[in-house]
């Protein structure tokens, strides 16, 4: 969330959708909302990291990194928890 937020201009509420995009394996949310981390989108009150400086190779280097780190940390349960 603090990436997203320092380098793309993300309020917090709104990292925190980019949060849950990745833990539930939303690919269509993920990939719309790399454009708006990379190229920023005014409408919805997103900077992006070009207009904060960062170059496009590694604005879309990060999210990938982003991606990969999401797939490890954000294991996806193919039962129900038995816990009580």
């Amino acid at each position: 969330m603090q990436i997203v937020r320092e380098l793309g201009g993300y309020t917090l509420g709104r990292s925190d959708l980019v949060r849950r995009a990745m833990s539930k394996k939303k690919i269509a949310v993920m990939e719309k909302e790399r454009k708006n981390f990379v190229y920023g989108n005014p409408e919805e009150g997103v900077l992006g990291c070009i207009n904060n400086g960062i170059d496009e190779a590694i604005a879309n280097h990060i999210y990938d990194e982003m991606i990969d780190f999401a797939r490890y940390a954000f294991n996806k349960c193919s039962t129900r928890s038995t816990f009580k």
